[in-house]
């Protein structure tokens, strides 16, 4: 028989949890964009020399994560560029710096037991994901408008699926997670910021 109660704070949880996103993430991009305006009336010219300074400093950012090739890259990462400022890449590094410590249920023994059978098996899934799961996501109007703010899967759909396998295939892979030549850390950190910043942005820029 089902605890009613327990079935009440399930369900709560999940209401909370789907307000929650990644908050290292969003704290990351929220730390990097800070001198945003909110007061600014979109459309104006005011706006969009804010919004190119912003776009300027995602810009660094994403050269700053080509860097981030494998584990080994992003384990001690320090801007050797020269190009972002102090603040950006003090951000950067304590993101990076948090994200590498596993949560307390982190089983590494179940992580190298799904890499195995990925390995054995990740053909169809990986069908699946392509040819169901992303389109799918349309179905949902609150996710689709998300989704549609980056506009890759309608206006550049090999380009999203092909970066979507750049970040599974890493992970995946046998010792993606843990060897210093996996790359599946420096790949799911990038795409933790990439989805940050789209949230962001549909936030406080697409009204």
């Amino acid at each position: 028989m089902l605890n009613n109660n327990n079935t009440d704070s399930s369900a709560t949880l999940l209401s909370r949890m789907r307000l929650r996103a990644d908050p290292l993430a969003d704290a990351t991009i929220a730390a990097i964009l800070a001198d945003w305006d909110p007061a600014i009336q979109p459309g104006s010219a005011a706006f969009a020399a804010q919004w190119q300074s912003q776009s300027d400093k995602l810009a660094a950012v994403s050269r700053a994560m080509v860097t981030w090739t494998d584990n080994q890259s992003v384990q001690h990462w320090q801007d050797q560029s020269g190009k972002l400022s102090p603040a950006v890449a003090a951000a950067l590094t304590h993101y990076l710096n948090a994200a590498q410590v596993l949560p307390a249920w982190a089983d590494r023994a179940k992580i190298e037991r799904a890499q195995a059978l990925f390995g054995d098996y990740g053909f169809l899934p990986v069908t699946l994901l392509f040819c169901a799961s992303l389109p799918e996501c349309y179905v949902l109007p609150d996710l689709s408008a998300v989704l549609q703010t980056s506009g890759q899967l309608v206006n550049h759909t090999d380009y999203r699926i092909r970066a979507t396998g750049a970040m599974i295939f890493p992970v995946m892979m046998k010792g993606g997670l843990s060897a210093a030549d996996g790359a599946g850390l420096a790949q799911t950190f990038k795409v933790r910021l990439i989805h940050a910043t789209i949230r962001w942005s549909r936030i406080r820029v697409v009204r």
